[in-house]
């Protein structure tokens, strides 16, 4: 099964990202742009609660944030905006975000919340 087939049978999402250059990381556009695929073919994806989670070393996030948004709108997911859970964190290193325990906790609520939200 490929990950595009994958992706569009989730019932639920964790879209995540370090924010390079105002924007998601390269590896998550080449994603974005695969998803294109399935946009031009119809394909609806089944998803109904996603978490985004964003993390920075200064600007960026706002702009991460939207274009994760984006690909949720253009995915065709039926995914109410009070489904769509985020978390923002800010790490000026590899690996320095393990270390903020307020965004690391945030993000376990994320994904206690989209299960939470799924099994309603």
């Amino acid at each position: 099964m490929s990950i595009l087939q994958k992706f569009a049978g989730a019932d639920g999402l964790i879209l995540a990202s370090p924010v390079y250059y105002y924007d998601v990381s390269a590896w998550m556009k080449i994603f974005i742009d695969r998803n294109y695929f399935l946009y031009t073919h119809d394909t609806k994806c089944k998803a109904r609660a996603v978490g985004i989670i964003v993390v920075a070393a200064g600007d960026g996030i706002s702009g991460a944030v939207r274009t994760l948004k984006m690909l949720v709108e253009a995915s065709n997911m039926a995914v109410a905006q009070d489904k769509i859970f985020v978390v923002r964190g800010y790490a000026d290193g590899p690996g320095e975000i393990r270390n903020n325990t307020r965004v690391v906790q945030s993000a376990r609520d994320l994904g206690e919340k989209l299960v939470d939200s799924l099994r309603e």
